[in-house]
C-alpha cells in the first residue's frame, strides 16, 4: 500500500511518516507539509491511505478531502 500523511508540524510529520515507514503492509510512504503538493503528488501516483491534518493554514485537511 502507498501512503501519505500531511501535516504542517514537521515533527509530527516525521513521526508519523517513520512509524508507517515501519509497517509491513505500506510499501511508500511521502510526508508533505503543504496539502496543495500533496494533492498534485497524488494525481500523478495515487495513495491507498491518507492521514491529514485537519487544522493546517491555507488549506486544511477538510477542505483537502473535497
Amino acid at each position: 500500500m502507498r501512503a501519505i500523511c500531511v501535516d504542517d508540524e514537521i515533527l509530527v510529520l516525521q513521526l508519523v511518516v517513520s512509524l508507517c515507514g515501519q509497517l509491513p503492509q505500506i510499501s511508500e510512504v511521502k510526508g508533505f507539509s503543504d496539502a496543495s503538493e500533496a494533492l498534485l503528488w497524488i494525481e500523478g501516483h495515487g495513495a491507498d491511505i491518507v492521514l491529514l491534518d485537519i487544522d493546517m493554514p491555507g488549506m486544511d485537511g477538510i477542505e483537502t478531502l473535497h
